[in-house]
């Protein structure tokens, strides 16, 4: 049996030096790192979406003293922190203190001691015309289940003529403006 070369737990180099990662649609490699032996011991966290970095607000001066973000939804929190000096706020589940917020479906509550102060407020969050590309598209499978491979049906000397896409028109459409296509 080949002798095998020094180890690594993940997240510390191996000897290679090379840092980094690529995948497939089924696995990770990692490049300089190693996974530890066994398993369920490896987390791999992915965000989505788009990202606003820095969005000033003002923290009201009188109650409630919550901050809303822009964006109609944001579908990460990424953090908070003064406008003045940088220095980051404390996320907390609730009722929060000096220099704490506490997050909720886009609401962003802060202290009485913060009231008046200028705050920059990172999220990501999903476009309201993706979000409602998903809902189209999930609406139209849901309803699909109740004519599957029906192309056409008569009812009462009308006739409904259905779209089996598997996609509907208006979400492919959504979708294309997305789409980032690589030169070669």
């Amino acid at each position: 049996m080949p002798a095998r070369g020094p180890y690594a737990v993940a997240g510390v180099p191996s000897t290679q030096n090379l840092t980094g990662f690529t995948f497939d649609d089924i696995s990770i490699y990692l490049s300089g790192y190693v996974f530890a032996n066994g398993y369920q011991n490896v987390t791999v966290s992915y965000d989505a979406g788009f990202l606003i970095a820095d969005e000033p607000q003002t923290i009201p001066a009188t109650a409630p003293y919550v901050c809303t973000t822009m964006a109609r939804w944001a579908a990460s929190d990424q953090g908070v922190k003064y406008a003045s000096t940088g220095e980051q706020f404390v996320r907390v589940a609730n009722a929060p203190g000096v220099a704490q917020y506490a997050y909720v479906d886009s609401v962003y509550t802060f202290n009485l001691a913060d009231a008046g102060l200028d705050v920059l407020i990172s999220y990501g969050y999903v476009p309201y015309d993706l979000e409602q590309a998903c809902i189209d598209m999930i609406g139209d499978w849901f309803k699909y289940q109740a004519r599957i491979g029906v192309l056409t049906q008569a009812i009462e000397q009308q006739t409904i003529t259905f779209v089996n896409a598997a996609l509907p028109a208006r979400t492919l459409g959504v979708l294309q403006q997305y789409k980032r296509v690589w030169a070669s």
